[in-house]
């Protein structure tokens, strides 16, 4: 008996990149791929040493010819990261020790090799940390099926809408040079490649869904929604036809928006507000432009980290900066470093919940040194470009780490003053992200110039909810009437406190989520770049007494569906 699904069965995500489509599931295996502890003899080292390091040399001309047929820098840029992990001088070594010490085969030794640094990133508390194990299995699992002489072979669909685990960047870039209509990850994040791909080839996605086989089956009908995050499988006709006044919708407003990163943010009432990117790289900067950016809200420098040995160099951090505040003009906030110890320091550090252990401020504070050289850095290019450079603190819980850094912060600056110029009026801000400090808002806003509202992990704190388990991916929402309560908290103690306070979480970039924030007296929101355009044209739609009614409204529903109703009812 064939499998049928009830219709219009919605599944939720997270919306990755913008676009409505309509077509049927299409399911992509992206299986672990598992390599045998097969050992060899001393006789053997020499030519799987060889096999190593043809396969490299053949993984890295596939990533080449594959960069000569982009466009996109994007693209460009992610294939270009792909082949320096291959060249990763750490990898290699670990794994020629492996067959040359060890004697295991060149399978194994590269499997074992990827799988030690792909743990230290799950690991690492860091969510943008996590979104790049895509890239290292990705890496790892090519390169082992180079060595084995296994070859894939996957036809696409031409109305096929993709659905796979996750999906590494030479699948994705292949797949978008087919023609692929949609996609859904069951993983991932809107930091992650896949993401950050999905936008530049403006091909509609939703992430984070979940498993998908118990609920979608190969051949479903599908609606994708990457406005909303919203898969709709084998609606029936009326929804159909909704969906597709909605797609000729957008695509009409789409039209009317091109152009518009220079409209000026103000509401139809005349109020002005901000709207800012969030970076993690410096090849987002064009499209920020673009989208008319006037600043960078959050400039997250757990990428930049990541992607360079030399980091933890003064000067290399200094270039940095620089070059993002040359890339674009307004306010740049910068974080400092936001990740788990394993990544930050020396030591070896084995937790059972990252999220809640050595992460953040707590790392740094210990690890002095990174964080002297990181704050060092920044002053000096803000004593470059006076008035430009915002520093933002994460994971803050307890007053005492405010004002440890505070204390660390006025040290360099006198310091730094007997041998040149300083940027006297730098601003120290907070990221609010855990209740702890929500519930003592006015304390915290006393002593520090803004907050920056992290919804990402506000909403995991919150609601007790590991936004990367996907068992209890569907009670990770953002939208949750705890979260509106929490924000609205936040905002009464900085105004009591008469500091800004600013959204840099993924709801920001939610257009009617945006409306809701206006309404509750933030000025100030700063998202993916890809999201500024749409809600901007909310903002400017609607007046300020418009919006405050809606957040009125929505601090006082009861669930999370309650609050998605009226965001419809009000959307109209």
């Amino acid at each position: 008996m064939q499998h049928t699904h009830a219709t219009n069965m919605e599944i939720r995500g997270i919306n990755a990149s913008e676009g409505i489509v309509i077509g049927k599931a299409q399911f992509f295996a992206t299986g672990v791929v598992y390599a045998n502890p097969i050992r060899i003899s001393s006789k053997e080292i020499e030519s799987h040493l060889f096999l190593f390091d043809s396969g490299k040399k053949t993984l890295i001309s596939d990533l080449e010819a594959l960069i000569e047929n982009q466009d996109a820098e994007t693209d460009i840029d992610i294939l270009a990261a792909q082949i320096q992990i291959v060249k990763d001088v750490e990898i290699e070594q670990r794994v020629k020790r492996l067959i040359e010490q060890d004697l295991y085969a060149s399978d194994y030794a590269v499997y074992e090799s990827f799988n030690v640094f792909i743990e230290l990133l799950r690991d690492s508390g860091s969510q943008v940390f996590k979104n790049r194990i895509a890239d290292l299995e990705d890496v790892r699992d090519r390169l082992i099926n180079i060595l084995c002489g296994r070859v894939t072979d996957f036809s696409l669909n031409p109305d096929g809408i993709l659905i796979a685990p996750t999906l590494g960047p030479v699948d994705l870039i292949s797949f978008a040079d087919q023609g692929l209509k949609g996609l859904i990850l069951e993983k991932g994040g809107v930091t992650s490649h896949a993401s950050i791909l999905a936008q530049s080839s403006s091909l509609p996605a939703v992430i984070g869904v979940g498993k998908t086989s118990k609920r979608i089956k190969e051949g479903d009908q599908l609606i994708l929604d990457g406005y909303d995050g919203l898969v709709i499988v084998n609606p029936d006709e009326q929804t159909l036809q909704q969906y597709q006044e909605k797609k000729l919708q957008v695509t009409d407003e789409h039209i009317e928006e091109v152009g518009e990163g220079d409209v000026q943010a103000v509401t139809k009432c005349d109020v002005p507000f901000t709207l800012l990117a969030n970076v993690d790289f410096a090849k987002e900067l064009d499209q920020a432009r673009q989208k008319g950016a006037k600043g960078i809200g959050l400039l997250r420098t757990e990428a930049f980290f990541f992607a360079n040995r030399n980091a933890r160099d003064e000067q290399e951090q200094i270039t940095y900066y620089q070059n993002i505040v040359n890339g674009i003009s307004g306010p740049v906030t910068i974080r400092l470093f936001d990740t788990g110890g394993d990544k930050l320091s020396s030591k070896i550090v084995q937790e059972s919940n990252p999220f809640l252990g050595w992460r953040g401020i707590r790392v740094l504070l210990e690890e002095k040194k990174l964080l002297l050289t990181q704050l060092t850095a920044i002053l000096k290019v803000a004593a470059l470009n006076p008035g430009r450079i915002q520093i933002l603190i994460p994971m803050i819980t307890v007053l005492d780490e405010v004002i440890a850094v505070k204390r660390i912060i006025d040290q360099i600056q006198k310091d730094l003053s007997e041998h040149g110029n300083i940027d006297e009026e730098i601003r120290v801000g907070i990221m609010v992200e855990v209740p702890s400090v929500a519930m003592m808002a006015y304390e915290f806003a006393e002593v520090v110039d803004f907050f920056s509202i992290g919804t990402n992990d506000l909403t995991q704190y919150t609601l007790a909810v590991d936004r990367g388990n996907e068992h209890i991916h569907s009670l990770y929402d953002q939208r949750n009437p705890a979260v509106w309560r929490t924000i609205h908290q936040v905002v009464e103690g900085a105004q009591q406190a008469d500091i800004p306070v600013s959204i840099c979480g993924e709801l920001a970039g939610d257009a009617v989520s945006a409306a809701t924030l206006m309404g509750l007296g933030i000025r100030s929101l700063s998202m993916n770049p890809a999201r500024l355009t749409k809600v901007k044209s909310i903002l400017t739609s609607h007046t300020i007494k418009e919006m405050k009614y809606l957040s009125e409204q929505v601090l006082i529903q009861k669930t999370t569906t309650d609050v998605m109703n009226l965001f419809k009812d009000w959307i109209g």
